[in-house]
């Protein structure tokens, strides 16, 4: 069989000779091709190699994520206007996009935002609901912000 350095000589050489034929974007400036560059590589980028690019079935173990501490908001507790507020959001929402009552001020704007698209009268909901709405939205708003 051929060694290795014979192997990339031959890889170098196709290089230089698509260089020189006055092929596609090497004809601009011929190039050397140094005879060290990997040849699966250069097999790689002349496209005549298939590299097998699908990921390992191990997944890959880190060593620090034992020191990752998952940091689990608790829940909310409540007075009884704000879990009406709570409950009156989550009403126009599908149960995916719905508040956990862990939520921070982030996830209630989304939710807001989503439950305020099917309240607004524009949208099959009433001048009165989208009122409530944004009270609720409102009140835990202020609830949520000494919270961090």
């Amino acid at each position: 069989g051929m060694s290795n350095a014979d192997k990339v000589q031959n890889f170098s050489e196709i290089f230089e000779m698509i260089a020189e034929s006055g092929l596609g974007f090497y004809a601009e400036k011929p190039m050397e091709w140094s005879s060290d560059i990997d040849p699966m590589h250069l097999a790689y980028l002349m496209g005549t190699v298939e590299i097998d690019i699908s990921t390992s079935k191990k997944p890959f173990n880190n060593p620090y994520l034992k020191y990752k501490k998952t940091i689990v908001r608790p829940d909310h507790s409540m007075n009884s206007p704000q879990q009406n507020a709570f409950d009156l959001i989550n009403s126009y929402l599908i149960p995916q996009q719905q508040l956990k009552m862990n939520m921070n001020a982030t996830e209630l704007k989304r939710g807001y935002k989503k439950a305020a698209l099917r309240a607004h009268p524009d949208c099959g909901g009433t001048h009165e609901s989208f009122l409530k709405l944004k009270s609720s939205f409102e009140l835990l708003l202020a609830f949520l912000a000494p919270i961090k």
